[in-house]
């Protein structure tokens, strides 16, 4: 189209006036005007066919023809011109191609599904690391043709941007299936048996001290304190669970309601006998040796004695008077170990659990193997939750921490922690989660006045509360179960998304 524009409706069109026989409505006036070429037409039947085939062969060849653009580029071109300047290169190749080539409106997913199809798109496919997976990205979208040419550097210009773009796919998907970052092999171990750990803890490092940072933030920090706690509530039921080999238990009470529970079951069975008798005996007079048990409590522990295990009264216990006496014996065990009590109290508190566990142990000797089932669980429920309630007993809503769970355990044992064997809970526990259990009150928060910390609080409420949920947690470093089902494709995944970028 040359020379000026004459035709009134034209120049009213133009200048956003109707004028005469109103706007201009020719399909290729209107294409012309805008410096498009007409829409085709669609296709019909063996044409739309052979249009598509067309289409997806074009996106097939697509990395072929981009790599062979970087390679025409950088070395065969640069030989060709200096042995014959203007000789036709890989940028008339492009030029023609891209003339000739008939996209559909909106997206052409045939010519997409040429890009997936192509092997070469799956160069450096499986599973990677994050890392590898924005280099291979990166390398993977600089291969779309361009028809950018050399003139200010246009070209490298070109490749450079394809490239950023691609290794920003890659890395978005490979974040998107593997998390912020890994979990440590502790945090791994303790997730792997279903316990929860917050992101930071789980990522540890600096992580770790930033989330302990932001747990100090008016409101947001409610929601970190409250994932902190909900971790060591796992680790203390989990211990829980596998004394009383019940599943579910909430608290500390409800795993001693559980053992009680247990041996309220083996009462009918349960028989008068001297095993029990001397199994006490041995365990009282190893209290009595015991250089941490002050004189005063010596006197408490024998009169305990003299008022339950002499012969007389003994002899006379039937199978609901022997539970009375173990009832009183956890009672006395309770009260010397309650929180707040002083070192030499919780020290009674563990000869008195001795004592009672000798005694159930003698009546299970006592008793025939079918019916010293019950009372052997009971036992052993019994046994387990001893070190849970001096561990938790320490603070008063009986919440322990591992470190404190591990002491416990060490000192039923008569060991030292160094020496106890392994615990694949408690031991990565320990290495991962908070040594102090961390407060579900506002009160020191609410001391910050400042509203600007306030306001931050807020804002960063949500985001914290996704954060510090299960699910959010384990998203954050890859171990939701949908993130390990597409892992092993992440690469290839985010290859197809860059395919698809080609167009």
């Amino acid at each position: 189209m040359s020379g000026y524009v004459t035709d009134p409706a034209l120049l009213a069109q133009l200048e956003g006036k109707p004028a005469g026989g109103g706007y201009v409505t020719d399909p290729a006036l209107l294409a012309q005007l805008e410096g498009k070429a007409p829409a085709a037409k669609p296709k019909e039947g063996w044409d739309a066919v052979g249009d598509r085939l067309s289409r997806f062969g074009s996106g097939l060849m697509d990395p072929v023809v981009g790599a062979g653009q970087i390679a025409d580029r950088f070395l065969v071109d640069p030989i060709r011109q200096a042995i014959s300047p203007g000789a036709t290169s890989m940028r008339d190749v492009i030029r023609e191609r891209d003339a000739s080539y008939q996209a559909p409106e909106g997206f052409d997913w045939m010519r997409t599904a040429g890009n997936v199809a192509n092997p070469m798109t799956w160069g450096g496919g499986g599973a990677a690391s994050v890392p590898r997976m924005v280099a291979t990205g990166a390398m993977q979208a600089a291969l779309a043709p361009t028809e950018a040419d050399d003139s200010n550097g246009m070209f490298l210009l070109k490749k450079a941007g394809q490239a950023a773009l691609g290794g920003t796919v890659a890395g978005a998907a490979g974040k998107l299936t593997k998390g912020l970052a890994k979990p440590t092999a502790d945090a791994q171990a303790l997730i792997d048996q279903g316990v929860h750990v917050p992101p930071g803890a789980a990522m540890g490092g600096g992580a770790a001290k930033l989330e302990e940072r932001l747990s100090s933030m008016p409101i947001a920090g409610e929601t970190v304190d409250a994932g902190r706690r909900k971790a060591l509530e796992d680790v203390q039921t989990k211990v829980m669970e596998r004394a009383t080999g019940i599943p579910g238990l909430a608290d500390v009470r409800a795993g001693n309601t559980a053992a009680s529970n247990l041996y309220k079951q083996s009462v009918p069975h349960m028989r008068n006998n001297p095993e029990a008798v001397m199994d006490a005996a041995a365990a009282y007079n190893a209290a009595l040796h015991n250089p941490e048990l002050t004189p005063a409590h010596k006197e408490i522990l024998t009169g305990l004695w003299d008022k339950n295990f002499n012969i007389d009264n003994f002899n006379d216990l039937t199978g609901e008077g022997l539970k009375k006496l173990d009832s009183e014996l956890g009672y006395l065990g309770r009260k010397y170990s309650a929180h707040g009590g002083s070192p030499a109290d919780k020290t009674l508190s563990d000869e008195i659990y001795n004592i009672m566990g000798a005694f159930r142990g003698g009546l299970e000797k006592g008793m025939p193997a079918n019916e010293a089932s019950v009372l052997k669980q009971a036992n052993r429920a019994f046994r387990g939750m001893v070190p849970v309630n001096k561990a938790a007993s320490s603070r008063g809503d009986e919440l322990a921490t591992p470190r404190a769970l591990q002491k416990a355990l060490a000192r039923q044992a008569r060991t030292d922690v160094t020496r106890m064997p392994p615990d694949k809970l408690l031991d990565p526990a320990v290495e991962t989660l908070s040594s102090k259990v961390a407060d579900s009150g506002t009160a020191g928060r609410a001391a910050t006045m400042n509203p600007l910390s306030w306001a931050e609080g807020a804002a960063a409420w949500l985001p914290m509360a996704a954060a510090q949920s299960r699910r959010g947690a384990k998203a954050l470093v890859g171990q939701t179960d949908w993130q390990k089902a597409l892992d092993p494709y992440s690469n290839r995944l985010s290859q197809a998304m860059i395919a698809a970028l080609r167009q």
